[in-house]
This record gives C-alpha cells, structure tokens and sequence, in this order.
C-alpha cells in the first residue's frame, strides 16, 4: 500500500500534465476579446492625461471693475497701479481687454503673466472675434506671452503647439481643417478638447469655414455632406449668433448641386428651431438669402401641389391642373392644402406637408396659393378657380396659417366678378374658351408670369 508521500507526488504529476490544457483553455478567453476591453479604465485614464480642463471664467466682480475704473480715468490719483489679482480678473473682461491703455498697462509688467491671466485673454478675444481681431496689440501679446510660457500648465502647453490656430491670422480656417473637419468632430466637443469657449465668435467663425469646406465637395460621396447636415447645421452654438449659420442655409439652398440633399435639408430645415415654415415664420428667416428663402417657398409650394393632387386626388386631375400650377411654384410667396376631417385622418402621418383642416362643404380639400398680391383658390371637386385680390382674401380669411377649422363657405366669394370665378373644363372637352388662358390671363395681368 502506498504512503502519503507518494500518494501526493503522482497528483502532483498529473496536475502538472493538466497545466498545458489549463492555460490554452485561459488563453483563449482572454484572446476571445479586444485587449483594449480589458484596460478600459487606464486607456481612458492616459487619453485625458493631455486633455486640458475646462475653463471657467471667474464670477463677475465689481471690487475689480470699479479699480479698472479710477486707474483709467486716474480718480484723484488713488490708484497708479493694478494689482495680481486685479489683473487676473481683468482680462476675463472682453470689454476690458478691447481699450488699448490695459494692453500698453499689460506690456509694462515684466515677465509673463500667470497662466490664470493668458487663458482669461484667450477667452475674451475668443469672444469678441473678427477677421481684423489677429492684428490687434492684444491679440499679438497674447500669442507672445503664451508661446513664452514655461511653467507646467496643460491647457497652455497644447495651445503653444497650435497657437497660430487659435490667434492667428487664419486661426478659424485653420482650427476647421486640422480640428473639426480632420476628425468630422461635433463643434462642442472640439472646444471641449481645446479647453476654449465653445459659445464664442470665434467657435462661431470656425464652424462657417467648416461649413464651406463642405459646401465645396457638395454632391460628392462624401462624409462631409452628412457632416455639414447632421453635425454642424444642428449645433446649438447657433443659437446666440444666427448670422453664420443663416448664411449657410442660404449657400446651401441656392447651391447648383443642393438637388443631391433636398429633401433632407427640407427636412432640416422645417424643423429647426432657429428657421421652420417661411411661409408662416417669416421674421426667423430675416438675414437669410431672398432669393434662397423664395427658392425654398418654391421647394414648399411644389411638394404641396404634388401632395394635393396626386395624393388628396389620387391622380383623377382631367383638367390639367396640377402641371399648370407647377409651372408657377417660383412665383408663390405661400401656400396650403386644407383637408375635411375625413381626409385629414388619411394623412396623419405626413410631416413635410403643413395642412389645415376644412369643414362645412361638400369638398373633401381646399388649395390656397398666394402670390403675394393676387391669392387663388381650388378645390378638390370639380368647380371653379376663384381669384383674390389680396386686401379682399385678407378680409375673410386673416390668418391662412390658423390652427382653427377653415369654413368651405369663406373660400367662395360669389360676389366676386365673373372674370374672376372662373370654370374649370376637362381637356378633352375644351372647344372655345381654355381655363388655363382665362386664368394665365388675370394673372399675367399682375405680372404673375411662369
């Protein structure tokens, strides 16, 4: 009978044969993932060891203003010079920064200034940007200061690497190509990583040049389109400032190969916040483009003649109208379907399409296509065109935008003149008199042409 030792050396052996089987069994877990999966933690750690912290501007302080005040205007003399913590503050002040006496004030410190003190200067010049801004004496001192700064400072250490990107003469442009258009980045999280203001003139300036390096490969197949759509047109850094980016809509609308995206745009475009319906938020779309805010109506005025007739209609149009009106769709300052409660129900689920509701009248839609001066209205069954002028529709109808029913009743004015209800025939059966040549008539008349 075998002892405990030797009991204890043949487990010994076979765990030993067992080992090789052991460790391919954990190797091959370990191998069945991504390595990164496993060091999630320290990878995100060693990524944010270069990212500079966020800025943060210091609460307003009158104390300071109020030195700023009597050292400028030299108050009986009480103060001939500022102190450090006067000046740190100081230059978080754009309107501060923008007099020349606190440049000259600053130049005569000797050294450089605190690293609290440049990324308050940056801050403020970002704020108060213009094309002009780089050749400022402030805006030189800043990026003299900051590529002089030797201290350890993370957020100061990145920007002297790129400091002409973000004071130089074509900073925006620069900061465009080699930071948000080389990663696709969102503008918020491209100043995030910048540590600069992302809510400032010139995150404003470098996201227009963004935009117009997409608008030069529109119609490609390019990542950059989807970019410009998705990313930048939806940025809420807009929001303080619309200039910029109302006059890329206003680019983008006009531009010769928009036919690629306009239906996304359009899209876009409806339900932003900043823009919607021109027809009937009129005043979000001041400093855009005219000629791009009526291409647009047209774009609105097409899709809502194509949705009358072929969708409301179904195609039963044996009068011709729905391709005598589209000829017309650049000449509409507005348009609006309006549907009976029945047919409303049908289309509840389209969004591209603003209409209204219609009630007391045998008709199942309403169409009214305003042309400034001169408003027409159809309807779905067969009768007449009736013509408007616009004082007249005015008084009966005030609002063609209402959320409120549309009475059938107050689209037909009897008493208008004959000329001006005119009677619409199938075109097989026109022998004499054509509606069309009624119609282009009294329009052409008030220089309403195709």
């Amino acid at each position: 009978m075998p002892n405990d030792s030797e009991i204890k050396i043949e487990d010994a052996l076979q765990g030993l044969r067992l080992t090789p089987r052991f460790l391919n069994t954990i190797s091959l877990q370990l191998t069945s993932v991504p390595i990164q999966s496993h060091f999630l933690k320290i990878g995100e750690t060693i990524a944010n060891l270069d990212k500079p912290p966020a800025l943060s501007k210091p609460p307003r302080s009158e104390i300071y203003m109020r030195q700023w005040l009597e050292f400028r205007h030299g108050i009986n003399g009480i103060i001939k010079t500022l102190e450090l913590p006067a000046i740190k503050y100081l230059c978080w002040e754009s309107k501060v920064i923008s007099e020349p006496l606190f440049c000259k004030y600053l130049k005569s410190i000797n050294g450089t200034l605190p690293g609290r003190a440049l990324k308050g200067l940056v801050c403020s010049l970002h704020s108060i940007w213009t094309d002009e801004l780089p050749q400022t004496d402030i805006a030189r001192f800043t990026a003299r200061q900051i590529k002089s700064f030797d201290r350890r400072d993370r957020t100061l250490t990145k920007w002297k690497t790129s400091i002409e990107m973000l004071l130089g003469t074509h900073a925006p442009d620069m900061f465009a190509i080699n930071v948000l258009l080389a990663d696709l980045s969102d503008p918020k999280a491209a100043a995030t990583a910048w540590a600069i203001e992302e809510q400032s003139g010139f995150m404003r300036s470098a996201t227009v040049h963004a935009a117009e390096k997409c608008l030069e490969r529109l119609g490609e197949k390019s990542s950059q389109t989807e970019y410009l759509l998705r990313t930048i047109l939806q940025w809420n850094g807009w929001d303080a400032n619309p200039s910029g980016f109302k006059m890329i809509i206003g680019k983008l609308i006009l531009h010769k190969k928009i036919a690629a995206i306009s239906e996304p745009l359009r899209g876009i475009i409806l339900n932003h916040r900043l823009l919607g319906d021109p027809r009937r938020y009129r005043s979000k779309w001041l400093g855009v483009d005219e000629i791009a805010v009526q291409r647009f109506i047209s774009w609105l005025s097409k899709l809502d003649i194509v949705f009358f007739f072929d969708n409301v209609l179904q195609g039963r149009d044996r009068q011709g109208r729905r391709k005598f009106w589209l000829q017309y769709v650049e000449k509409m300052t507005s348009s609006r379907p309006f549907l009976s409660e029945m047919t409303a129900r049908q289309f509840a689920h389209v969004r591209d399409v603003n209409f209204g509701k219609l009630t007391g009248g045998a008709n199942q839609a309403a169409f009214i296509l305003h042309f400034g001066e001169i408003v027409v209205v159809e309807f779905s069954d067969v009768g007449k065109i009736y013509i408007y002028k616009r004082n007249e529709f005015e008084k009966k109808i005030p609002d063609m935008w209402t959320m409120r029913h549309m009475i059938e009743y107050d689209l037909k004015d009897r008493r208008l003149p004959e000329e001006r209800k005119i009677r619409h025939q199938p075109l097989n059966r026109i022998v004499n008199v054509d509606w069309r040549e009624q119609t282009t008539s009294i329009l052409a008349r008030e220089g309403i042409r195709p």
